[in-house]
Parts: C-alpha cells; sequence; structure tokens
C-alpha cells in the first residue's frame, strides 16, 4: 500500500519515465499527441465526412479540419455552396499530386519539397493561390526565390 500522494506520484513518474521537472511549467503538453492524432486523419476514411474526387483518386476528409485551415474550404463546405450539401466534391480541373500535397499539408503543416519536380512546386503554388492558403504561399515563393538565387550563384561561379 501507498502512504501519500507524494509516493504514488513518484512511482507513477518512475513507471512512466517521467521527472518531477516534466511538469515544472504547470502546464501538461500533450500537443504532439495532438498532432499526430490531427496527422493521421489524413485521407482516412474511418471518420471522414467528405471525399474529393481527384482524378481517379478519391481522397477522404474532415470538413471541419478543412474549414479551420481555409477559409476556401469553409465557404465552399458550409456556406451554402452546392459542395455543403454533398458528400462527394468532384475536382475535375485539378491537379491529383499537387491537391493531395496540399491536402497533406493542411493536416499535417508540413509540405515534403525533397524529390518533388519544380513543376508540381508550381502546381502547389497555383492551388495555395486559389484555396486562398497565404502561409504556405509565402512560403514557397521564399523557396523559389532562394532556389533561383543559388541556380544563379552556381551558374556565375562556374
Amino acid at each position: 500500500l501507498y502512504r501519500s500522494f507524494a509516493e504514488i506520484f513518484r512511482r507513477y513518474c518512475t513507471l512512466h519515465h517521467l521527472s518531477l521537472s516534466d511538469f515544472s511549467s504547470g502546464v501538461i503538453d500533450n500537443s504532439e499527441g495532438l498532432l499526430k492524432c490531427v496527422n493521421s486523419l489524413y485521407s482516412n476514411s474511418e471518420l471522414s465526412d467528405v471525399v474529393f474526387v481527384v482524378g481517379d483518386g478519391r481522397i477522404y476528409a474532415h470538413r471541419l479540419l478543412l474549414a479551420a485551415r481555409s477559409e476556401y474550404f469553409r465557404s465552399m463546405l458550409y456556406g451554402g455552396l452546392k459542395e455543403s450539401n454533398e458528400d462527394e466534391v468532384v475536382l475535375s480541373e485539378t491537379d491529383p499530386a499537387a491537391f493531395t500535397a496540399l491536402l497533406r499539408y493542411l493536416y499535417t503543416g508540413r509540405l515534403s519539397i525533397r524529390r518533388v519536380e519544380h513543376k508540381e512546386l508550381v502546381d502547389i503554388l497555383y492551388l495555395a493561390h486559389e484555396y486562398q492558403l497565404k502561409c504556405i504561399q509565402d512560403d514557397l515563393v521564399a523557396y523559389f526565390k532562394i532556389s533561383q538565387e543559388i541556380l544563379i550563384s552556381t551558374l556565375v561561379t562556374v
């Protein structure tokens, strides 16, 4: 039997590899766990309430998350447009790879630019502009500027 809360707490911390310093801020922070949970929702059909049909593919999504991340999606999915009453949204004029990358960004806050062709990044930038995602637009424009500067400096030194 345990004698006090302090003893129980010490035992719990030992079992779970925690220390008192983990609680020194006065905040229990599980934001990393929340981020992992939201990341796991990406294209997960289990809890989705909308499906985007892009090219030959179907991408499962969540209206609430998209609306929270994008004013464009908020208007599309909750603003009384025809898509707000449909379970499937067909995007016939949209590049599938760019849309997939952009949607993954909305869920994870990350866009992998490694091994992505320049044209696809331009397509993503175009969609980011169309969907009014200023944060990723600014980051992509900055990336293009830096890439251009590196290319120019490489050509000058050759």
